[in-house]
């Protein structure tokens, strides 16, 4: 349900405040918000967003996964979009590369790909020109490689932005096949338009509560995997 996750959310918000020793006001002068807001975090009268505990665990030295500790797994899967029953019977693999570089990002959606997925795989890799040449590699069938049957790209990478590994991967006869989804914090149209005319297969703008956010895995996952046929 999705009280209870608020409230699994705000009792790790809690514990995590005791342990160093702050208090209501203290913790929420550094976060920017009022103390009673901080209050019904902490009593999961209030949804905690992603950006609420990244703030958290950077001001208090800790790893984002403190906050993921002993989550009730069924409970949160109740609190989540139903999920798509179609050609439930024909569930085929699916190879996932993530292109990402926020170890945040990566953790959330490396943890929301793992429920219930058991014939998808991923490989995560923080720069796209790594991914690039990775690719590239691989598209020989080289026997035990992993070859993804779809990837998804973060916009803002270093060395290599997502603009220039989409214009590049696309211009590729070997790897201009496989489906590209951008997972951005951006909502800027220009950047949603030019991803699509570079060749992008989607465009999703990251949700800032957790829920929301694996409930967009798990509708992605079912549609590529579940509807849509991909080259094997």
């Amino acid at each position: 349900m999705q009280q209870d996750i608020n409230c699994h959310f705000g009792n790790k918000l809690r514990e995590a405040r005791l342990k160093r020793g702050e208090t209501l006001e203290s913790l929420s002068a550094r976060l920017n918000i009022s103390h009673q807001q901080l209050y019904k975090y902490e009593k999961g009268e209030s949804k905690i967003s992603s950006e609420i505990l990244y703030k958290v665990s950077n001001y208090l030295s800790l790893p984002i996964e403190f906050f993921f500790q002993d989550i009730n797994h069924d409970e949160s899967e109740k609190s989540l979009s139903p999920k798509i029953d179609i050609h439930r019977n024909h569930i085929k693999r699916l190879n996932i590369l993530i292109v990402e570089d926020d170890p945040n990002d990566v953790y959330l959606l490396e943890k929301a790909l793992s429920y219930n997925y058991k014939n998808v795989k991923h490989l995560t890799l923080n720069e796209a020109n790594t991914a690039l040449n990775f690719l590239k590699n691989g598209a020989s069938n080289k026997p035990n490689t992993f070859i993804p049957h779809l990837i998804i790209l973060d916009l803002s990478l270093p060395n290599m932005d997502g603009f220039d590994f989409l214009k590049s991967m696309k211009h590729d006869r070997a790897l201009k096949s496989i489906p590209v989804i951008v997972m951005t914090n951006s909502i800027n149209r220009q950047d949603m338009e030019r991803s699509y005319n570079l060749g992008a297969n989607g465009y999703i703008c990251k949700p800032f509560e957790y829920e929301e956010f694996q409930a967009v895995v798990n509708k992605l996952i079912d549609y590529w995997r579940n509807v849509v046929i991909l080259p094997d």
